[in-house]
């Protein structure tokens, strides 16, 4: 386990520091604020996260209980909490895809956005941000069915 946290928190690190390094210099003959570098900063992570790491469970969620490979033990070891993970529940596996395909890509796009100064970069970063918590909340089955105690 402590080499799973050890690789993610390494490549995080790696990915934070080449982000805010990039996102230093001048864009358009402005400098990004701090709060916006650390803003792209997350949308590079998060791009890591969803399209390496959620990417392989979306590809290999059948195979994961049996397989060996460093993100199938990451996958293992996070489906102790949650497990729909080892039991391959099809609303995860198809949330998990939907997020692998569109958000991690678009999270990268995000950053490439505002380091050309493209106008639909807030657009972008709208979509990103907001989308999949409405597809969850609309789609969980709990908040449908009304019962007591739900949101």
């Amino acid at each position: 386990m402590s080499e799973i946290l050890i690789f993610l928190f390494s490549v995080s690190g790696i990915l934070l520091l080449a982000t805010w390094s990039l996102t230093g210099r001048k864009v358009s003959g402005n400098r990004l604020s701090g709060g916006r570098r650390l803003a792209l900063c997350w949308f590079i992570v998060c791009g890591f996260i969803h399209g390496v790491i959620e990417g392989w469970f979306s590809l290999y969620y059948n195979i994961i209980p049996e397989d060996q490979s460093f993100l199938s033990q990451l996958w293992k070891e996070y489906s102790k909490g949650d497990s729909r993970y080892a039991i391959a529940d099809n609303f995860t596996v198809s949330m998990e895809t939907v997020t692998a395909c569109l958000w991690g890509p678009f999270s990268i796009w995000i950053v490439v956005a505002f380091l050309s100064n493209h106008s639909y970069r807030f657009v972008l970063q709208l979509i990103v941000s907001l989308v999949p918590a409405i597809i969850q909340k609309s789609m969980n089955k709990e908040f449908l069915s009304r019962e007591p105690g739900c949101l």
